[in-house]
């Protein structure tokens, strides 16, 4: 509302309609960021709206203005990660590179991003990530569930599949079921993630890295 009001009185209607989307998206980006560090510290259970508003440094009804439960924000986080992930494949599936190249930087994007997200300074996010991917597939599991998290994972899956059809009609790639191909893929790098996330002290990430792209290239290329 103050901010609101200090648009009438720099400029016009038109100004106002340009300018409030912008601090709309920002306002989300500021309450999704507190929002991670309460659910970092109290879980997703024990963190309130409340705390999210103290941290975010606004009002509690502030937050409502935007989300209207904290099952919207889980979904709202869940998301943003996903389109990010999602932006990074769509960049490699719509590039002029063979598809042999493509599934390389598939894999090795892949690999960056889970180093980044775990050592990066966002790192307490990927445990929130795993927190509302379990808790989304209990309630999808109930029928309470906003979204459909398979939907989710088949958009990004879809991506891989002109990849594999690609190379199986330049003969690159030995003749495979396109969708079972990408269904592996994205099911093998996402799964590894997971895993190392647990085990991250006894898996050597690089090690891992290359191996991964041995087993998924032999079970790739045509001999």
């Amino acid at each position: 509302p103050t901010g609101r009001s200090e648009y009438f009185k720099r400029g016009t209607t038109k100004q106002i309609m340009d300018q409030t989307p912008a601090i709309t998206e920002q306002r989300k980006h500021e309450i999704l960021a507190a929002a991670v560090k309460v659910f970092a510290r109290a879980g997703l259970e024990k963190g309130k709206i409340v705390d999210i508003a103290q941290e975010a440094g606004i009002g509690k009804s502030t937050v409502y203005e935007y989300f209207a439960s904290k099952d919207e924000i889980f979904l709202a986080i869940f998301n943003g990660f996903f389109q990010e992930y999602e932006q990074m494949f769509q960049h490699i599936a719509e590039s002029d590179e063979a598809p042999e190249t493509k599934i390389h930087m598939l894999i090795d994007t892949s690999f960056v991003y889970l180093k980044e997200m775990l050592e990066g300074p966002h790192a307490e996010s990927w445990l929130i990530l795993m927190e509302i991917l379990v808790q989304g597939m209990r309630d999808q599991g109930h029928g309470q569930l906003k979204m459909s998290l398979a939907d989710m994972f088949r958009s990004s899956m879809k991506m891989i599949e002109p990849i594999i059809a690609e190379g199986v009609a330049s003969g690159v790639f030995r003749k495979i079921d396109q969708e079972l191909g990408a269904f592996a893929i994205f099911a093998a790098l996402d799964g590894i993630a997971m895993h190392y996330y647990l085990q991250r002290d006894r898996v050597d990430l690089e090690k891992i890295h290359a191996l991964t792209t041995e087993l998924i290239f032999n079970g790739l290329i045509a001999s």
